[in-house]
Protein backbone atom coordinates (compact mmCIF):
# COMPACT_ATOMS: atom_id res chain seq x y z
CA UNK A 1 0.00 0.00 0.00
CA UNK A 2 2.72 2.48 1.03
CA UNK A 3 4.43 2.00 -2.43
CA UNK A 4 1.20 2.62 -4.11
CA UNK A 5 0.62 5.55 -2.72
CA UNK A 6 4.32 6.55 -3.90
CA UNK A 7 3.75 6.08 -7.21
CA UNK A 8 0.22 7.41 -7.20
CA UNK A 9 1.58 10.97 -5.71
CA UNK A 10 4.37 10.36 -8.44
CA UNK A 11 1.89 10.38 -11.48
CA UNK A 12 0.43 13.66 -9.81
CA UNK A 13 3.66 15.25 -10.18
CA UNK A 14 4.20 14.31 -13.39
CA UNK A 15 1.18 15.89 -15.01
CA UNK A 16 2.36 18.94 -13.77
CA UNK A 17 5.84 18.30 -15.29
CA UNK A 18 7.10 18.59 -18.88
CA UNK A 19 9.38 15.52 -20.54
CA UNK A 20 12.73 16.31 -21.45
CA UNK A 21 16.46 14.29 -21.79
CA UNK A 22 18.14 12.95 -18.58
CA UNK A 23 21.77 11.39 -17.93
CA UNK A 24 20.68 8.14 -18.47
CA UNK A 25 19.12 5.79 -20.95
CA UNK A 26 15.58 5.20 -19.05
CA UNK A 27 13.96 8.31 -19.92
CA UNK A 28 13.09 11.27 -17.16
CA UNK A 29 9.66 11.21 -15.93
CA UNK A 30 9.86 7.92 -15.50
CA UNK A 31 9.62 5.32 -12.35
CA UNK A 32 11.22 1.78 -12.34
CA UNK A 33 9.19 -0.79 -10.39
CA UNK A 34 10.97 -3.67 -9.53
CA UNK A 35 12.17 -5.01 -13.10
CA UNK A 36 9.62 -3.39 -14.98
CA UNK A 37 9.75 0.40 -16.15
CA UNK A 38 6.65 2.76 -16.93
CA UNK A 39 6.29 6.17 -18.44
CA UNK A 40 4.84 8.73 -15.48
CA UNK A 41 2.07 8.95 -17.63
CA UNK A 42 1.22 5.55 -17.77
CA UNK A 43 0.57 5.71 -14.11
CA UNK A 44 -2.65 8.14 -14.31
CA UNK A 45 -3.65 5.99 -17.71
CA UNK A 46 -7.37 4.79 -17.64
CA UNK A 47 -6.29 1.71 -19.41
CA UNK A 48 -7.51 -1.27 -17.27
CA UNK A 49 -4.74 -3.70 -18.71
CA UNK A 50 -2.28 -1.30 -18.31
CA UNK A 51 -2.99 -0.77 -14.78
CA UNK A 52 -3.27 -3.99 -14.01
CA UNK A 53 0.33 -4.55 -15.39
CA UNK A 54 0.87 -1.36 -13.00
CA UNK A 55 -0.33 -3.23 -9.94
CA UNK A 56 1.21 -6.43 -10.31
CA UNK A 57 4.58 -4.69 -11.10
CA UNK A 58 4.32 -3.13 -7.89
CA UNK A 59 3.06 -6.50 -5.81
CA UNK A 60 6.34 -7.85 -6.79
CA UNK A 61 8.63 -5.29 -6.65
CA UNK A 62 11.35 -5.49 -4.17
CA UNK A 63 12.51 -1.50 -5.15
CA UNK A 64 10.94 1.34 -6.69
CA UNK A 65 12.67 3.90 -8.61
CA UNK A 66 11.73 7.73 -9.79
CA UNK A 67 12.80 10.31 -12.04
CA UNK A 68 11.08 13.47 -12.54
CA UNK A 69 12.46 15.95 -15.07
CA UNK A 70 13.79 19.10 -13.41
CA UNK A 71 13.01 17.77 -9.95
CA UNK A 72 15.22 14.43 -9.22
CA UNK A 73 18.91 14.52 -10.11
CA UNK A 74 18.91 10.56 -11.88
CA UNK A 75 16.48 8.29 -10.05
CA UNK A 76 15.67 8.29 -6.57
CA UNK A 77 14.84 5.06 -4.08
CA UNK A 78 11.19 5.76 -3.83
CA UNK A 79 11.83 4.10 -0.14
CA UNK A 80 13.40 7.22 1.60
CA UNK A 81 13.94 9.26 -1.57
CA UNK A 82 17.36 8.66 -1.90
CA UNK A 83 19.86 8.12 -4.85
CA UNK A 84 20.01 4.84 -6.80
CA UNK A 85 22.91 2.71 -6.59
CA UNK A 86 25.45 2.02 -8.59
CA UNK A 87 24.82 -1.60 -7.71
CA UNK A 88 21.33 -0.90 -8.18
CA UNK A 89 21.85 0.30 -11.94
CA UNK A 90 24.18 -2.53 -12.66
CA UNK A 91 21.43 -4.76 -11.62
CA UNK A 92 18.86 -3.65 -13.69
CA UNK A 93 19.50 -5.97 -17.22
CA UNK A 94 17.09 -5.45 -20.10
CA UNK A 95 14.02 -3.47 -18.41
CA UNK A 96 10.87 -3.41 -20.64
CA UNK A 97 9.61 0.31 -20.20
CA UNK A 98 6.12 0.43 -21.07
CA UNK A 99 4.60 3.62 -22.41
CA UNK A 100 1.35 5.49 -22.14
CA UNK A 101 0.35 4.35 -25.65
CA UNK A 102 0.96 0.46 -24.46
CA UNK A 103 3.64 0.23 -26.61
CA UNK A 104 7.11 -0.77 -24.89
CA UNK A 105 10.81 -0.40 -25.14
CA UNK A 106 13.69 -2.18 -24.12
CA UNK A 107 16.61 -0.74 -22.02
CA UNK A 108 19.68 -3.42 -21.77
CA UNK A 109 21.68 -1.50 -19.77
CA UNK A 110 21.56 2.55 -17.59
CA UNK A 111 23.69 4.98 -19.94
CA UNK A 112 26.17 7.51 -20.21
CA UNK A 113 24.86 11.40 -20.80
CA UNK A 114 25.31 10.65 -24.65
CA UNK A 115 22.59 8.52 -24.12
CA UNK A 116 23.83 5.57 -25.73
CA UNK A 117 23.84 2.03 -23.79
CA UNK A 118 26.98 1.78 -22.08
CA UNK A 119 27.53 -2.27 -21.56
CA UNK A 120 28.34 -2.45 -17.85
CA UNK A 121 31.58 -4.91 -16.99
CA UNK A 122 30.60 -8.30 -15.29
CA UNK A 123 32.83 -8.07 -12.02
CA UNK A 124 31.90 -11.87 -10.58
CA UNK A 125 34.81 -13.16 -11.09
CA UNK A 126 36.95 -10.58 -10.68
CA UNK A 127 35.36 -9.98 -6.80
CA UNK A 128 35.56 -13.48 -6.23
CA UNK A 129 39.43 -13.58 -6.90
CA UNK A 130 39.89 -11.07 -4.21
CA UNK A 131 37.51 -13.03 -2.05
CA UNK A 132 39.40 -16.03 -2.51
CA UNK A 133 42.25 -14.82 0.01
CA UNK A 134 42.65 -13.98 2.94
CA UNK A 135 45.34 -11.66 4.88
CA UNK A 136 45.67 -13.63 8.38
CA UNK A 137 46.10 -16.99 5.97
CA UNK A 138 49.82 -15.54 4.57
CA UNK A 139 52.94 -14.32 5.45
CA UNK A 140 53.10 -10.37 6.05
CA UNK A 141 55.60 -9.98 3.29
CA UNK A 142 54.21 -12.11 1.16
CA UNK A 143 50.64 -10.28 1.12
CA UNK A 144 52.29 -6.61 1.16
CA UNK A 145 53.67 -7.96 -2.76
CA UNK A 146 50.15 -9.59 -3.47
CA UNK A 147 48.33 -6.22 -2.16
CA UNK A 148 51.08 -4.39 -4.34
CA UNK A 149 48.98 -6.08 -7.65
CA UNK A 150 45.79 -5.94 -6.11
CA UNK A 151 45.98 -1.80 -5.62
CA UNK A 152 47.31 -1.98 -9.23
CA UNK A 153 44.46 -3.94 -11.25
CA UNK A 154 41.72 -2.06 -9.41
CA UNK A 155 38.74 -1.99 -11.54
CA UNK A 156 34.90 -0.90 -11.98
CA UNK A 157 31.90 -1.99 -13.62
CA UNK A 158 32.78 1.38 -16.04
CA UNK A 159 35.95 -0.50 -16.75
CA UNK A 160 35.65 -2.88 -20.18
CA UNK A 161 35.26 -5.98 -19.42
CA UNK A 162 38.36 -7.23 -21.36
CA UNK A 163 40.27 -4.79 -18.73
CA UNK A 164 38.27 -6.38 -16.05
CA UNK A 165 39.48 -10.10 -17.19
CA UNK A 166 43.25 -8.86 -17.48
CA UNK A 167 43.25 -7.33 -13.82
CA UNK A 168 41.17 -10.76 -12.33
CA UNK A 169 43.88 -12.69 -14.15
CA UNK A 170 46.76 -10.66 -12.92
CA UNK A 171 45.30 -11.03 -9.40
CA UNK A 172 45.16 -14.45 -9.56
CA UNK A 173 48.63 -14.77 -11.02
CA UNK A 174 49.98 -12.91 -7.53
CA UNK A 175 48.27 -15.37 -5.54
CA UNK A 176 49.70 -18.17 -6.44
CA UNK A 177 53.07 -16.49 -4.82
CA UNK A 178 51.36 -15.90 -1.15
CA UNK A 179 52.67 -18.00 1.01
CA UNK A 180 50.81 -19.71 3.75
CA UNK A 181 51.78 -19.22 7.73
CA UNK A 182 51.30 -22.71 8.34
CA UNK A 183 52.73 -23.79 4.65
CA UNK A 184 53.15 -27.18 3.33
CA UNK A 185 54.80 -29.71 6.43
CA UNK A 186 57.39 -31.91 5.21
CA UNK A 187 56.75 -35.37 6.60
CA UNK A 188 59.98 -37.33 6.03
CA UNK A 189 63.29 -35.56 4.48
CA UNK A 190 66.18 -38.30 4.04
CA UNK A 191 68.82 -38.14 1.25
CA UNK A 192 69.11 -41.64 0.16
CA UNK A 193 72.79 -41.16 -1.44
CA UNK A 194 75.01 -38.29 -2.60
CA UNK A 195 72.79 -37.36 -5.60
CA UNK A 196 68.79 -37.79 -4.21
CA UNK A 197 66.81 -36.59 -1.40
CA UNK A 198 63.32 -38.35 -0.94
CA UNK A 199 60.56 -36.09 0.32
CA UNK A 200 57.25 -36.71 1.59
CA UNK A 201 54.33 -34.41 1.96
CA UNK A 202 51.60 -34.19 4.02
CA UNK A 203 49.31 -32.86 0.96
CA UNK A 204 48.92 -33.79 -2.64
CA UNK A 205 51.21 -31.47 -4.87
CA UNK A 206 50.55 -29.89 -8.37
CA UNK A 207 51.62 -31.59 -11.33
CA UNK A 208 53.16 -28.92 -12.60
CA UNK A 209 54.67 -26.76 -9.61
CA UNK A 210 55.67 -30.02 -7.81
CA UNK A 211 58.38 -30.86 -10.24
CA UNK A 212 59.46 -27.16 -11.02
CA UNK A 213 62.97 -26.77 -9.14
CA UNK A 214 61.97 -23.30 -8.32
CA UNK A 215 59.78 -24.27 -5.39
CA UNK A 216 62.28 -26.15 -3.85
CA UNK A 217 64.94 -24.27 -1.42
CA UNK A 218 66.83 -27.21 0.34
CA UNK A 219 69.65 -26.37 2.54
CA UNK A 220 72.34 -28.33 4.33
CA UNK A 221 72.86 -28.10 8.31
CA UNK A 222 75.87 -25.81 7.54
CA UNK A 223 73.35 -23.48 5.63
CA UNK A 224 74.97 -24.53 1.95
CA UNK A 225 72.41 -24.22 -0.07
CA UNK A 226 71.78 -27.22 -2.19
CA UNK A 227 71.25 -27.03 -6.09
CA UNK A 228 68.17 -28.81 -7.24
CA UNK A 229 68.39 -30.47 -10.63
CA UNK A 230 65.15 -32.02 -11.17
CA UNK A 231 62.49 -33.37 -9.57
CA UNK A 232 60.58 -36.29 -10.15
CA UNK A 233 56.51 -36.65 -8.24
CA UNK A 234 55.51 -39.57 -6.87
CA UNK A 235 52.73 -41.46 -8.53
CA UNK A 236 50.37 -40.69 -5.69
CA UNK A 237 52.01 -36.93 -5.57
CA UNK A 238 52.27 -36.69 -1.80
CA UNK A 239 55.67 -36.99 -2.44
CA UNK A 240 58.78 -36.83 -4.76
CA UNK A 241 62.34 -37.59 -5.77
CA UNK A 242 64.88 -34.98 -5.99
CA UNK A 243 68.01 -35.14 -8.06
CA UNK A 244 70.33 -32.52 -6.21
CA UNK A 245 73.99 -31.24 -7.43
CA UNK A 246 76.69 -34.19 -6.70
CA UNK A 247 78.98 -31.71 -4.99
CA UNK A 248 76.66 -30.70 -2.82
CA UNK A 249 76.24 -34.13 -1.78
CA UNK A 250 79.80 -35.04 -1.62
CA UNK A 251 80.40 -35.53 2.17
CA UNK A 252 78.61 -38.42 3.64
CA UNK A 253 78.06 -36.88 6.70
CA UNK A 254 74.75 -35.38 4.91
CA UNK A 255 73.13 -38.65 4.19
CA UNK A 256 70.35 -39.07 6.65
CA UNK A 257 67.44 -37.61 7.73
CA UNK A 258 68.37 -34.78 10.39
CA UNK A 259 70.96 -32.83 8.16
CA UNK A 260 68.67 -30.93 5.77
CA UNK A 261 65.73 -28.02 5.72
CA UNK A 262 63.29 -27.58 2.40
CA UNK A 263 61.15 -25.02 1.94
CA UNK A 264 59.07 -26.02 -1.12
CA UNK A 265 55.69 -23.86 -2.27
CA UNK A 266 52.43 -25.86 -3.17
Amino acid sequence: MKNSKKVLSLSLAATMLGSATTAFAMPADTVVIGDKAFEMAALSSDNAELQAEINAAILDADAIYYNIDGVTEGFLNADGDVAMTTEAQTALKNVVLTKADGTKETFANFTDESGTVVEQADLTAYTAALAAKVEADYTAASWTTYQAVVTANVVTVSNTQAEVDAAKDAIVAAQANLVSVNGPVIKTLMANNLKTIQVEFNFVADAVKGIDTANYVIKRADGQVVAVEKVELNSDKMGATVVVGTADLNDANYVGDKNYTLTIKK
